[in-house]
């Protein structure tokens, strides 16, 4: 492979990988069509007095409105199913002028409004501001045992006066009459989805910036392919849809408070709180950038009482972000990208130093910066950037510590304690990456006593600092949160939860608890771990593509420079792997502390929180290769056609 590419001209290269990315691109979006944009002027809405208007065979109906904006391109009908054997068959949706003259019609599969609750039909042609319309419905194939319904209210003044339509008649000939209700219409400008082209854009650009770069792709790279990547996560997944975001959010501007000098609250403007919710939507998100100075004054005054923020170093980027955006004006959702941004350019400069540094395996270094999930973390608010970015830079320093031929200096129990301290007080399962530095003082230090007492030291260090932080933290921002206890495990909402002491009383149960959940999820959080659940979960990455990374991310340990064998002793692989080992062991054991007793399976266990693993398992898994077989360029423009996949899977699945 390598030797094919360099006998291409490079100008050949470009031609044919700029081919391929633009073929690759319709093809993915004609097999998975990415929605319009829509811009509401009537919204969807829903009563808690819903009537339910059922089309099938002779049964039809036919609802009058009135228009009352203009540029309307798009009908929103709430169309829903019942459950039922055979989803098939056809239904017809027609818009009609006022002289009952058909405008447009769709004739639809019955099958597509399976899991659905609203239906877009998209127009030819703009409604008239002021005109009167007909939509009407009718399924002459379906049956009593398979109808569709239309939902609605059988008197209009329970729904009162909206903006923007005017419904008159609704005739239903299922009821065989006219009557007081209708049902319920939404009005739209529908137009392309802009934030899918950017992120098209942005990805083509970066592909070519990478083919005009030398045949080594090495770490003054790594800034800008992760900047960009990141850029195109935050354009793809809307505010409030990050890895517990809205959390991450409340916590940030708390800090922010301290920042600037602010009361102890989160301030959130009503038109604002779609980014404390999720499902990756895009239309509360197009209003607020349009009308972002409309509705400040007014306000939702938010409680904090998710996380307490005794480990204020876990937002500091975050929180700088947002209180700069609050110093020159900015708020909302403007103010939110902010602190995600400021989010992600720490991250990038973090792992560009890590591939700056590692001694070998500096394209792997560069795709394990760059995994999906990573990046899904670090374009979001979530300080599981910071947790990723500087494992990643850890585990790199102590790559080229073991493989330099001199003594452990001063400096380097700086590093680490530093290192340690930014990440293990946020989760403490971390802690035990401290292991891997002890393992290079037992590969350097003839004394293995002297070793063995400088580790400890270094640990009960770090747990010293952790707690005189955390102390510091909770004298000047108190905070609600539920505590753990020895006897009880976590007391939140009435809910016994698993105790880290049960462990000890009944160790068959919690073993057996543990087996279940290892058997019935590794699959599903070996696949999490590399982003095939985005979004909180909501968006599914198809699962080829997520092996595919996986694949160019082994393929990488056998470039040019990867090898480190007769580097990289036996002894100290072996280490590695234990920790690793211990690590993965520990992480899954805390999901106990999130699983309500008499559970079989523990939940809330994530593939996201075994990124740090991942790492040191590549290592184990690829430490003996003597590299020099595959060209890193080949690899990475690999991986951009992974990103390719992502953002048509994640605009294909945005919801409305």
């Amino acid at each position: 492979m390598a030797g094919l590419i360099g006998n291409l001209s490079r100008n050949k290269i470009l031609f044919f990988v700029n081919l391929f990315f633009l073929i690759g691109t319709l093809i993915l979006c004609w097999v998975n069509p990415i929605p319009k944009i829509s811009k509401y002027y009537v919204n969807r809405i829903g009563t808690n007095e819903e009537y339910e208007y059922q089309i099938y065979g002779d049964n039809v109906l036919l609802q009058e409105f009135v228009c009352n904006e203009e540029d309307v391109n798009e009908i929103d009908l709430p169309l829903s199913t019942i459950n039922a054997a055979n989803y098939f068959g056809e239904y017809t949706v027609e818009l009609r002028n006022k002289n009952g003259e058909t405008i447009q019609g769709w004739a639809n599969e019955r099958k597509e409004l399976i899991g659905n609750y609203w239906k877009q039909f998209f127009l030819d042609n703009t409604l008239e501001q002021g005109e009167t319309y007909y939509i009407h419905v009718y399924a002459p194939q379906l049956t009593e045992d398979n109808l569709i319904t239309l939902s609605g209210v059988e008197s209009i003044s329970s729904i009162g006066t909206v903006d923007g339509i005017q419904y008159k008649s609704c005739l239903s000939t299922h009821s065989g009459r006219y009557n007081d209700g209708c049902i319920f219409i939404a009005l739209a400008h529908a137009y392309i989805n802009y934030f899918a082209v950017i992120s098209f854009v942005l990805l083509f650009l970066l592909i070519n910036y990478i083919l005009i770069r030398k045949d080594k792709v090495a770490e003054k790279e790594t800034f800008v392919i992760t900047l960009i990547l990141g850029i195109i996560m935050m354009i793809i997944i809307s505010p409030g849809n990050g890895p517990d975001e809205s959390y991450h959010y409340y916590s940030s501007y708390i800090l922010s408070n301290v920042i600037i000098g602010e009361k102890h609250i989160c301030v959130i403007d009503s038109c604002d709180l779609f980014l404390c919710s999720g499902r990756n939507s895009f239309n509360d998100f197009i209003q607020t950038i349009e009308y972002k100075n409309v509705y400040f004054n007014n306000k939702e005054i938010i409680e904090y009482v998710y996380n307490k923020l005794d480990y204020p170093i876990a937002y500091l980027p975050q929180a700088l972000g947002i209180s700069v955006a609050r110093i020159i004006g900015l708020h909302g959702t403007s103010m939110y990208m902010l602190g995600r941004f400021v989010n992600l350019l720490v991250y990038s400069i973090i792992v560009s130093f890590a591939v700056k540094i590692t001694p070998f395996y500096k394209t792997s270094f560069l795709l394990l910066a760059i995994n999906p999930m990573s990046m899904h973390q670090a374009s979001s608010l979530s300080y599981d950037m910071q947790i990723n970015g500087i494992s990643l830079l850890y585990f790199a320093y102590i790559l080229k510590l073991v493989s330099d031929k001199r003594n452990v200096y001063w400096r380097d129990y700086i590093v680490t304690f530093v290192s340690i301290l930014l990440i293990a007080p946020i989760k403490f399962v971390y802690y035990i990456e401290l292991v891997l530095f002890f393992l290079v003082l037992v590969e350097k230090k003839e004394k293995k006593r002297r070793a063995f007492i400088e580790g400890v030291g270094l640990v009960l260090l770090c747990f010293i600092f952790t707690v005189l932080i955390q102390q510091s933290a909770r004298a000047s921002m108190t905070m609600v949160q539920a505590t753990i206890t020895a006897s009880n495990g976590y007391s939140y909402n009435d809910k016994n939860i698993y105790s880290i002491s049960g462990i000890f009383r009944e160790p068959i149960m919690y073993m057996k608890v543990y087996l279940t959940t290892v058997y019935n999820c590794l699959n599903q959080l070996f696949l999490e771990m590399f982003g095939q659940k985005l979004a909180r979960l909501y968006v599914n990455i198809k699962e080829h593509v997520i092996w595919l990374y996986v694949g160019l991310l082994f393929l990488s340990t056998d470039d040019k420079e990867a090898g480190s064998t007769g580097i990289l002793s036996k002894k100290f692989i072996f280490g590695v792997f234990a920790v690793t080992i211990i690590e993965i062991v520990m992480i899954t054991a805390t999901g106990f502390l999130m699983t309500p007793f008499g559970y079989t399976q523990i939940v809330g266990l994530q593939g996201r929180y075994y990124i740090p693993c991942i790492p040191q398992l590549l290592l184990v898994l690829c430490w003996y290769k003597n590299g020099g077989k595959v060209n890193s360029l080949v690899i990475l423009q690999g991986v951009m056609f992974v990103y390719l996949e992502i953002i048509v899977d994640v605009m294909s699945q945005i919801s409305f």
